[in-house]
């Protein structure tokens, strides 16, 4: 009898060792990825803003006619931020502590595109997507140059490990 209690207790301490470890809910660690890309574009050339069209206008006599055309143009050195809250990378969120927001940052390529990388688990991230604001040169009909600011609307997307989600922005001039 006394040989079976001794089993039972050293079964039992075991569980109390290894099987009651419980997760620190302040514990931000995640090891997957979620990526957020896009194209940044803007109308900063309005010397293209039109095309030429060959209308008819009698038979056999023809007239060019410009149409009116917006165009956007991909945009290089745009710095693009994502923020997310540390909270959603944690299994058990605990209300009476003040998670951190983190951000990450890119830049656009010559073809205007970017790639943010999020740490990402199962649970959702909420990512809250901005653009910094730009003074560009913008090239007027003329040929000649305008000194502008140009903004873009900031964009929430939500996430999960090893996605992808596509945003673009498009800058306006004010």
């Amino acid at each position: 009898m006394r040989s079976k209690l001794v089993f039972f207790a050293a079964i039992l301490a075991g569980f109390l060792f290894t099987g009651c470890d419980k997760e620190d809910p302040n514990e931000v660690n995640v090891n997957t990825r979620a990526t957020i890309s896009g194209w940044v574009r803007g109308n900063v050339d309005l010397s293209n803003d039109y095309r030429i069209e060959q209308v008819e206008v009698a038979p056999g006599e023809f007239e060019n006619d410009t149409i009116p055309e917006i165009t956007l143009e991909n945009i290089e050195g745009v710095r693009i931020f994502g923020r997310y809250n540390t909270s959603a990378l944690t299994t058990v969120s605990d209300p009476n502590y003040t998670y951190e927001d983190r951000i990450v940052e890119a830049v656009t390529d010559a073809s205007g595109r970017y790639e943010l990388a999020v740490p990402a688990g199962a649970k959702v991230v909420m990512v809250a997507v901005s653009g910094t604001e730009l003074e560009i040169n913008q090239v007027l009909p003329d040929g000649g140059l305008n000194r502008r600011i140009y903004t873009t609307a900031n964009q929430t997307v939500s996430v999960t490990q090893n996605v992808t989600r596509i945003v673009d922005f498009i800058y306006f001039a004010n």
